[in-house]
């Protein structure tokens, strides 16, 4: 499958041309919002916020203006990578459920590591299941997996949140790219890519990147075990990079807070969005040859 990716006109967009595409497709991408919202169905919460001032004032705002843009430049689809909130507040979940109810076209939402925790709670496996069920109306199907087709176009979204990808997830995904149709692929954690390895470290101290294997200290993995890759992780890894993956045409993701545009294999890149509590979100435009 021939795919080009070409020039934009704002660094704010990504073009890709897609042979055999029927149509062009437009898709507005945007993450890590960072809401924070608490009220008396979530009492610990609530009092988070009364004893810290937001961080982010104008996240709220940021986030209502994309969902504008998105009906505004009549795209096909909106697709949320996590992070959308600071918490899952009941509070927060109402937010982005309004939110996407203004919608025009379809949405698909996937999860960042901040959605499924609060602050005052264990980061774990565990306690990302524990709140799954409350992003249950944001939700089509599997919160690990999920698919939408848009003219022919395969977006899907995986769930690595947790920086680790289930051999479940890896099937799936791959049963998703044996149909032969173009995909992308939306996760909120960009896989490594080395060229994004310094600005993360200059950024946050740690790789924090799905798959990295480079840039820890012994400090930083004592600190974050949870976050070095496991065997299915570094699996999945090879499979994007080397493996029979290229009928994605690209993967989109957020999570560190800046923009970045590299290849991750000849022809296929990785597209990080900056923060939507920045006030900004890509505009995704694919093309036919």
């Amino acid at each position: 499958m021939k795919i080009s990716h070409l020039e934009p006109n704002h660094p704010t967009e990504t073009v890709i041309q897609i042979e055999g595409l029927r149509q062009s497709i437009t898709l507005m991408h945007v993450t890590d919002s960072h809401l924070e919202f608490a009220d008396d169905r979530d009492p610990d919460a609530l009092e988070l916020i009364r004893l810290t001032e937001a961080k982010r004032p104008e996240a709220h705002k940021h986030f209502i203006e994309a969902l504008a843009r998105s009906n505004k430049s009549g795209v096909d689809a909106t697709i949320l990578t996590g992070d959308i909130t600071n918490f899952p507040s009941w509070a927060a979940i109402d937010t982005i459920a309004n939110g996407v109810a203004t919608l025009s076209t379809p949405y698909l939402f996937t999860f960042g590591n901040h959605d499924w925790h609060f602050p005052f709670m264990d980061w774990n496996d565990a306690t990302r299941d524990e709140y799954y069920h409350r992003f249950a109306g944001l939700i089509d199907g599997d919160p690990q997996c999920q698919v939408k087709e848009i003219g022919g176009v395969k977006l899907i979204a995986l769930d690595n949140s947790n920086y680790q990808i289930t051999m479940a997830q890896m099937e799936f995904l791959e049963d998703q790219l044996r149909t032969g149709a173009p995909c992308l692929l939306f996760i909120h954690i960009p896989i490594f890519v080395p060229s994004l390895l310094t600005p993360v470290l200059e950024r946050w101290k740690t790789p924090l990147m799905m798959a990295a294997t480079e840039g820890w200290t012994a400090e930083t993995r004592a600190a974050r075990p949870e976050f070095f890759p496991n065997g299915t992780t570094l699996e999945f890894h090879r499979f994007l990079i080397e493996g029979a993956s290229e009928n994605i045409a690209a993967i989109f993701c957020g999570h560190v807070h800046f923009s970045h545009a590299d290849a991750y294999r000849a022809g296929r890149f990785q597209y990080v969005t900056n923060a939507g509590f920045d006030g900004d979100s890509r505009l995704i435009r694919l093309k036919p040859y």
